[in-house]
């Protein structure tokens, strides 16, 4: 059980990104549900731009924002 906790903890450390066909799979939601998200929910993660025409999810954010949706 302590190194279950361990693993998750050094998991969630790394970051873990996604494109946005990737973050919409991760979430199980269609893309225009997760580009909705983004536009239409203060508290949804924001994606960031990594290029011209390239942006990704940080996943540890995405992790995070589910917890706080379960705790609600």
């Amino acid at each position: 059980m302590k190194q279950a906790v361990s693993d998750e903890l050094a998991r969630r450390k790394e970051r873990r990104y996604a494109r946005p066909t990737g973050a919409a799979q991760y979430l199980g939601v269609s893309l225009a549900t997760l580009w909705r998200w983004n536009a239409e929910r203060d508290d949804f993660p924001r994606p960031r731009k990594i290029g011209p025409r390239a942006t990704v999810w940080d996943l540890n954010e995405i992790d995070a924002w589910l917890d706080a949706q379960q705790a609600k």
